[in-house]
């Protein structure tokens, strides 16, 4: 039945009655099928390069097990566009597949975080601060009398923005689409950010959204509103439900049913987890804890907020300078300092300091937790959370653990807007090692006083894998390479890997070490050398390209080149618009270059001549890290290599990446063009070049590439010719 379904999709998908899946679709696609008749028993892992249609795969077994045996699935993205692509596109395809050849009409949802989604007295708190009224708008009377105010250009935005830490000039536009969108019943707004398509940051976004634990329950006036509930709701009723990593890794890391195992979104039998390759990252995020004197001064702001009470929180200032002087004692002046076991005994009597401290404040805020005032009880709330998390990230910072990295290190602030200025030292923990939390809180239901642990189906499954991946997510079962359906299209495109090994070049990459007196590859000086052949080969090609700079400094020195040095339209991730849209933007125009970072490595997906070049700077290796140092030192004890452990972690991570960006430049079968990787080190010639297991690492990451060059000139060439052919084409029609 799941290759049926499949079949079906593709065909009403495609528009050709004769259609058929991929080899590897159908291979993988029966493996998955398989792996689901066993329940909680069958996992599956699957590397599924870039046009197999891991999609359909994931979305024909669901359909198979919901069609037939009443069975539900809950299905993973880490990228918002994936998610989306599953959503949109894929997911109702599928229940019109499904419906044609079963009779049977599937139910999907998407289900995403809290805090994705508006809450109603958030919004309303918001507005009425904004206009200066006592009572927040609840009622639709209210709302469209509060949008007309807004509309009019009423309100203090300058105060709510210096009180919110927000952008004066994106404030208003998103409160009036957020009070819109509870216009009526709200049921046919969903009301999520995916949808807003405006100028938002983190900031402005907490300005209309809360976290679940901030959440005022039963006695929300909005409640019947409310999105975030109402989302769950009809998740509950979904046959498959796309979800987003995010949710994943917080029920991994912290052991509680967020997803799999809720009582309230019922029970999940399959669990299929795509872009796999970034979960374990995400649950070790969601696992961090940080704990400073920065913090611990805001939990205490928080709390007076609603409580004004300034013995309690002279004593908060006390706790945060001793946190101070602590953490600077054990720093001993270094921007990243490893915490050991004896710096337990210093960082317990903080700890404890902290329980009580909070102990004393959750006190003060017992009054406003039952406030009738909805603006208090909000605020309340929040306040609630900070200083319990708190407490929580205090013990994990002061306790030492096998599994879990700590370290103390110095903070630069972002900017400075809220006033912020300087650096300060934060003590953090994160867990190394998840897999034991990935296959006790995803691959099984998390036990409770109430309910055994059951297990669900594991699937996971990706364009890239980095090698023995399921030691790493807890599953015991092999990864499976399935074949590209793209082999001859990559054959059609180059690989240009520019030779370094003039005097010129070799100049432009070097810096003086003075210490030593040897010269060494500075990547600091790639960014400039490298920004030549960017804008160079985005020139030939006429621009219709993706430029990805391995750091964020990268990217915006590659914009900004551009945009100084030829007369394309340069988009960029920082140019203040949301993600959607930029991509529609870049996917509109043909001959637009889209620059970004890691975030476009993935998720990207614009067929046709639109990304008919892709330039990666350098394979995004993570700079040392307390995290992944202590990841290299886990596999050394295990293996004896340390050098191996490092490019198991680092090198391959890195390969992974690589991988991901070679891939947005064939997306269907008659995509071709050029995907330039801009680093030297990755040929045998030349001063600087990677050891041997290092190269071989990254070199697999373009294996599909037949054609290559080193040659700068030759590069160029080939682009321009085949830009002139395109247009001769065009011309012609």
């Amino acid at each position: 039945m799941t290759i049926e379904l499949m079949t079906a999709a593709i065909r009403l998908a495609t528009g050709n009655d004769a259609a058929e899946p991929r080899p590897g679709q159908e291979q993988f696609g029966r493996r998955v099928a398989n792996a689901m008749t066993l329940g909680g028993q069958g996992e599956a892992i699957g590397i599924a390069p870039t046009g197999v249609g891991k999609s359909h795969v994931a979305l024909s077994a669901a359909a198979h097990r919901a069609v037939l045996h009443g069975e539900r699935s809950l299905i993973s993205t880490e990228s918002l566009s994936l998610q989306a692509q599953y959503a949109e596109k894929d997911a109702p395809t599928m229940v019109a597949a499904a419906l044609d050849l079963t009779g049977v009409e599937l139910r999907v949802a998407v289900l995403k975080g809290f805090s994705n989604y508006l809450c109603g007295q958030r919004v309303g708190a918001s507005a009425s601060a904004l206009l200066g009224h006592d009572v927040a708008p609840t009622t639709d009377k209210e709302i469209k009398a509060a949008i007309a105010e807004l509309k009019a250009g009423k309100g203090n935005t300058t105060q709510l923005a210096d009180e919110l830490g927000v952008d004066e000039d994106n404030i208003v536009p998103l409160i009036i689409w957020a009070l819109e969108q509870h216009v009526g019943t709200g049921v046919q707004n969903i009301g999520d950010r995916f949808a807003y398509e405006g100028v938002i940051d983190n900031r402005d976004w907490n300005a209309v959204s809360i976290s679940s634990s901030d959440c005022v329950g039963v006695e929300c006036a909005m409640r019947e509103i409310c999105k975030p509930h109402t989302a769950r709701a009809v998740a509950a009723e979904a046959d498959i439900v796309i979800t987003n990593h995010s949710m994943l890794a917080v029920q991994a890391a912290n052991a509680i049913p967020v997803v799999i195992g809720s009582a309230s979104l019922g029970h999940f039998h399959h669990l299929i987890v795509d872009e796999a390759h970034v979960l374990p990252a995400q649950v070790r995020a969601q696992g961090a804890s940080e704990v400073s004197s920065r913090k611990i001064l805001a939990a205490g702001r928080a709390v007076t907020r609603v409580s004004d009470n300034s013995a309690w929180y002279s004593k908060g200032e006390q706790i945060a300078a001793l946190c101070d002087q602590l953490l600077e004692r054990i720093a001993k002046g270094k921007d990243e300092q490893k915490l050991v076991e004896d710096d337990d005994i210093a960082l317990g009597p903080l700890s404890e300091a902290i329980k009580r401290w909070v102990k004393d404040g959750e006190k003060n805020l017992k009054p406003a937790l039952t406030s009738p005032v909805m603006k208090t009880l909000l605020k309340a709330k929040r306040a609630q959370s900070a200083i319990v998390n708190l407490v929580d990230a205090a013990a994990a910072v002061s306790t030492h653990y096998p599994s879990v990295a700590r370290w103390v290190q110095k903070t630069q602030p972002r900017d400075t807007k809220g006033g912020r200025s300087g650096s300060w030292l934060a003590a953090h923990a994160s867990p190394v090692d998840v897999s034991g939390a990935i296959r006790n809180n995803l691959w099984n239901t998390p036990e409770t006083d109430a309910k055994q642990s059951e297990p669900v189906t594991g699937i996971a499954m990706s364009a890239t894998l980095p090698s023995r991946f399921g030691m790493q997510i807890g599953m015991d079962t092999q990864e499976v390479d399935y074949p590209s359906p793209f082999d001859t299209a990559y054959g059609g495109s180059m690989l240009f890997i520019p030779r370094a090994d003039n005097p010129a070049d070799t100049a432009a990459l070097e810096s003086l070490n003075r210490f030593s007196n040897t010269r060494k590859f500075d990547t600091k000086m790639h960014t400039l050398w490298a920004a030549e052949h960017v804008v160079n080969l985005c020139r030939a090609n006429g621009g219709a390209a993706l430029v990805i700079g391995a750091t964020v400094e990268n990217g915006k020195h590659y914009a900004a080149m551009l945009r100084q040095r030829t007369d394309l339209r340069v988009l960029s991730q920082w140019d203040g618009q949301g993600l959607r849209q930029l991509m529609e933007e870049w996917r509109e125009d043909e001959n637009a270059v889209l620059v970004g970072t890691r975030s476009l490595m993935t998720g990207v997906d614009a067929p046709g001549q639109t990304c008919s070049l892709v330039i990666l700077d350098r394979p995004p290796r993570a700079g040392g890290n307390p995290v992944d140092d202590a990841r290299v030192e886990q596999i050394a004890v295990r293996t004896g290599d340390k050098w191996a452990a490092d490019r198991f972690v680092y090198v391959a991570d890195a390969a992974a990446l690589a991988e991901q960006a070679a891939g947005r430049l064939i997306r269907s079968v008659t995509d071709n063009g050029m995907f330039a990787l801009l680093d030297p080190r990755l040929l045998k010639v030349g001063t600087h070049k990677y050891g041997t297991p290092t190269r071989d690492l990254y070199m697999k990451s373009v294996r599909r590439f037949t054609q290559r060059t080193a040659d700068k000139d030759g590069a160029v060439a080939w682009l321009e010719a085949r830009h002139l052919a395109r247009k001769e084409d065009d011309d012609g029609l």
